[in-house]
């Protein structure tokens, strides 16, 4: 984590983001509805105007800290109006992620993802 690999690391940093991770559910898989939370939302990490959403637990794991991170945000889905899976549950999804990061190219993850 960054926090840990900085040249002047902060442990409380580290360990508040490591219980936050803990205590989230897993991905539900590959074509399983995101959960809904205690409050009846159901809550995803992905670009304001797109298609793509992850899971809480698959954008800590794969997205959170790298340089990715800062286009996706957390958005906010009513149960009753959309049912939502993770664009980030297969490990093909993943492959495709580890390589547009290589490549520093978002663009060509959304369109294989797209095409898969």
């Amino acid at each position: 984590m960054i926090a840990i690999e900085s040249p002047s690391p902060n442990f409380h940093a580290f360990a508040r983001e490591t219980a936050k991770r803990v205590q989230m559910k897993p991905c539900p898989g590959v074509g399983e509805p995101i959960p809904v939370c205690i409050d009846g939302q159901i809550y995803v990490y992905g670009k304001n105007g797109g298609n793509i959403t992850f899971s809480e637990s698959c954008y800590y794991d794969n997205v959170k800290n790298t340089k990715f991170e800062r286009l996706f945000t957390t958005i906010l889905f009513n149960p009753n109006k959309h049912q939502l899976a993770c664009d980030l549950a297969s490990n093909v999804s993943k492959y495709f992620l580890k390589h547009a990061l290589e490549k520093n190219d978002l663009v060509q993850w959304e369109t294989r993802l797209e095409t898969f």
